[in-house]
């Protein structure tokens, strides 16, 4: 019976060392969370600010649609007169196809004098 107890003895001295290190970080965590919990928003408030974004983006999309109607007119022609430019403009650039010949023309010329090198040599 003897050995017992002085296992249990010697068991309750670990369990009193582990909680001894544990109680300061428990400590901490209640510090943490009574100081943070305040201040983080609950369901509701979400909710709340849901709907309340959901108000305001719907009431300036309501706006933007009645004053649309009258611009549509207006966009096409300047959008028409738009792709008019840049159909000049691109049309005096070279296409991807001359660049890329360009390209093989200057590699080949580097090889071939890269080989004329070798033979020189």
């Amino acid at each position: 019976m003897d050995e017992r107890v002085a296992g249990l003895e010697e068991d309750m001295r670990d369990v009193k060392s582990v909680l001894s290190r544990l109680e300061p970080m428990i400590v901490r965590i209640e510090a943490t969370l009574t100081t943070t919990l305040p201040h983080l928003a609950t369901k509701a408030d979400l909710a709340d600010l849901r709907s309340e974004v959901t108000r305001e983006i719907s009431d300036p999309r309501t706006e933007v649609t009645q004053d649309n109607s009258g611009l549509r007119p207006e966009l096409t022609q300047d959008a028409s007169s738009l792709r008019s430019e840049m159909t000049l403009k691109l049309a005096d650039l070279p296409t991807r196809t001359y660049m890329w010949g360009i390209l093989v023309v200057l590699i080949t010329a580097y090889g071939s004098g890269l080989a004329a090198l070798a033979v020189l040599k």
